[in-house]
């Protein structure tokens, strides 16, 4: 009687360890062969170049000897706490996830995206995002560099983009010196 009962428990253990090891292998080899893209995002450290554009405004913001500057106008002041702000808060924003493989970009609203944000550190590697169509109230459809797969990405992307974008406007305004945006919760 022991001796079927220690085969029972032998054969179901097994059997445990089977089921386990195939849901790891169905569930698990995903986290393992993580998309590159968003590998690569995940890898940035120091930013230190930021190119935006909105649809109708287009700028780049760089990191020189320590500051943030505009590329094509380096004399115009600024708010460095405010861009170092964004800047440490763009790793929170950006949580990506992949939807589907090779997707049709046109109807993802991504084929002429002219809403995008690329992001560069130190060390060369970039990366490019455009936004496209609206997912959910509050994410995007997303195209990494020149990949067809299809991302989901959180709409505070879009937030950052629009932020820089009244940065350089109101920094513009001959009465100011700098812009300060205020956080509303």
């Amino acid at each position: 009687m022991k001796k079927r009962q220690g085969i029972l428990i032998g054969v179901i253990a097994a059997i445990v360890l089977v089921v386990t090891g195939i849901a790891f292998g169905i569930f698990g080899s995903g986290e393992q062969k993580q998309d590159s893209a968003i590998r690569k995002y995940k890898g940035l450290e120091k930013i230190e170049y930021i190119k935006y554009s909105n649809g109708e405004e287009e700028d780049v913001l760089i990191k020189k000897d320590g500051a943030w500057i505009w590329k094509e106008d380096p004399e115009l002041k600024v708010d460095q706490e405010y861009v170092a702000a964004q800047v440490s808060s763009i790793s929170n924003y950006l949580k990506i996830e992949k939807l589907e493989e090779n997707g049709k970009l046109k109807s993802f609203g991504l084929k002429d995206s002219e809403i995008s944000m690329t992001l560069k550190d130190s060390r060369g590697r970039k990366i490019t995002i455009s936004l496209g169509d609206m997912y959910t109230e509050d994410s995007y459809y997303a195209q990494i560099g020149n990949s067809n797969n299809i991302y989901v990405v959180s709409g505070e992307v879009m937030s950052v983009i629009d932020n820089l974008v009244a940065q350089k406007v109101v920094a513009q305004e001959p009465d100011r010196e700098t812009y300060t945006m205020e956080e509303v919760e």
